[in-house]
């Protein structure tokens, strides 16, 4: 039970390291990027490239992809202050949401039915 903790821990440090170094590199070339997506995009080359085995970040990982609503309570309390502000323009907001999300699902969509076409091209080919 102890030795999970710690695996976990540990890798939640490493994915934290991925994120600051996003960061540090954003800053230091000066990217109109977030850091914290030029971390994503080195854990992905790194576990797509076997650089970087799951098994080193999954506990980690799921940990934070269970917990990841906890993230969320402040923004949601931060809401709260801006009452008027939610009446006045409630449905211009919900109509932003609607399409965003819409948005969204359809770009995830196109998205997945394209790197499975990938995917099944590559394989044939092999």
């Amino acid at each position: 039970m102890m030795m999970k903790f710690y695996k976990t821990v540990l890798q939640i440090a490493a994915l934290s390291s991925l994120s600051w170094l996003g960061n540090t590199l954003a800053q230091m070339l000066h990217l109109d990027m977030l850091g914290n997506i030029i971390g994503i995009a080195i854990l992905l080359l790194l576990l797509e490239r076997k650089l970087l085995p799951l098994s080193w970040i999954e506990t980690g990982a799921n940990f934070l992809i269970a917990e990841m609503l906890l993230f969320f309570i402040p923004s949601a309390i931060g809401i709260i202050q801006f009452k008027d502000l939610l009446r006045q323009e409630s449905l211009g907001l919900m109509l932003v949401i609607v399409f965003s999300t819409a948005l969204v699902i359809v770009f995830v969509g196109l998205a997945t039915e394209l790197v499975s076409h990938y995917r099944k091209a590559r394989n044939e080919l092999c």
